[in-house]
């Protein structure tokens, strides 16, 4: 992730999070190799629902709040 390549560092996080599922450190480092990389749909597409839950942290709601008006959809943004 510090080295500018955020779809590997994605892909990595991912991985990581199959083996922690509960980590939420590693959701939201592979949350902001999504943001950096530019896959918005992506990170709309894996993270929304659980940014809609009662235990979203703040970074994962105003990720997914950035992607959506990024998509051109700040209706859902807000």
């Amino acid at each position: 992730l510090q080295e500018g390549n955020h779809q590997s560092a994605a892909l990595i996080f991912e991985r990581l999070a199959g083996l922690q599922p509960d980590n939420s450190a590693i959701r939201d480092l592979r949350v902001r190799a999504l943001s950096l990389g530019g896959n918005d749909s992506e990170l709309v597409y894996r993270f929304a629902d659980e940014a809609a839950g009662p235990r979203a942290s703040a970074y994962l709601l105003v990720s997914i709040a950035r992607a959506y008006e990024r998509l051109g959809r700040p209706d859902l943004a807000a």
